[in-house]
């Protein structure tokens, strides 16, 4: 099996993609720590797991936003397994609202499952495989968090930090034997079905669209697994800091962000050069905030 022997934590894996990563990963052959808010969920998953040919499941029926949690998700599967070396940070929640009425509370809350969840679980999780000198940390992003999206500016705030830390955990990491990649996946789950279903209509009627996407299939969250168990395993050694995109027929490697464009003027630059030559040179050049999928 791809991941024989190998001991893994994902994060919201009681359902939709976090499930999905979870059982790809078991069914290579990884321990597994199932993680949910449901302990009845937890226990029913780790069962099925527990019941297959591949890996071995306990788990952690707790929320993994705080600092305190992400050092006892990782003691758990460390105490059950011998070592931690795979952590899938899937765990996400979105609160949508236009940003003139999103309320501070529905701001905090999305940060810290979708961030602080990230950063409390590497950073106890990176202890342990920088003390092995191996790993594996796979972080999601999103579509929205790469080229923004209207509506969820506190989920996108997220996912475009996230894209950012994977390339300066991996960066610091890279060193230790440890490699830092992120997922931007596609597929239906329980939290995209909360958002309305006359989106695409709403988002025409305000001069927004997803840049000519056209008809794609839909796909499933099983679909997006295969990448992050091939993440995972040592032949995916030489691979860090990416981003890689997946959904249905579709996989993807995103660039890194660059200047499109370079001008210089020997002396610096006032307003009136700036007013020249913005428009002659760099306007042409400007790229659609449509949402390219």
């Amino acid at each position: 099996m791809l991941l024989a022997g190998k001991n893994a934590v994902v994060t919201g894996s009681t359902r939709g993609l976090g499930r999905a990563y979870l059982v790809g990963l078991a069914e290579a052959g990884a321990n597994v720590v199932v993680n949910g808010r449901n302990l009845e969920q937890c226990d029913a998953l780790a069962a099925e797991i527990n019941a297959g040919p591949g890996g071995n499941a306990v788990t952690f029926p707790e929320s993994i936003a705080s600092w305190d949690a992400g050092e006892r998700i990782v003691d758990t599967c460390v105490e059950a397994f011998g070592s931690i070396d795979i952590l899938v940070n899937n765990a996400g929640i979105v609160r949508d609202r236009m940003i003139f009425n999103m309320t501070e509370e529905e701001y905090d809350e999305v940060l810290a499952t979708n961030l602080k969840g990230h950063f409390s679980c590497t950073r106890f999780a990176s202890r342990h495989m920088r003390a092995q000198g191996s790993g594996r940390i796979i972080n999601m992003t999103a579509d929205s968090g790469l080229s923004g999206y209207t509506g969820n500016s506190n989920y996108s705030a997220t996912k475009g930090a996230i894209a950012t830390i994977t390339r300066g955990w991996a960066l610091e990491l890279i060193k230790y034997g440890i490699t830092v990649n992120a997922i931007s996946p596609s597929a239906p789950t329980e939290m995209t079905a909360t958002i309305p279903d006359n989106i695409d209509a709403i988002k025409g009627s305000r001069g927004l669209t997803h840049g000519g996407r056209g008809a794609m299939r839909t796909g499933t969250t099983e679909e997006c697994a295969p990448i992050v168990t091939y993440l995972c395993s040592d032949e995916a050694q030489e691979i860090t800091g990416q981003i890689f995109g997946i959904g249905a027929d579709r996989l993807s490697l995103y660039s890194h962000p660059d200047p499109k464009i370079r001008i210089f003027n020997e002396g610096g630059w006032t307003v009136d050069l700036i007013r020249e030559r913005v428009p002659a040179l760099m306007v042409p050049a400007l790229e659609s905030i449509e949402l390219r999928v």
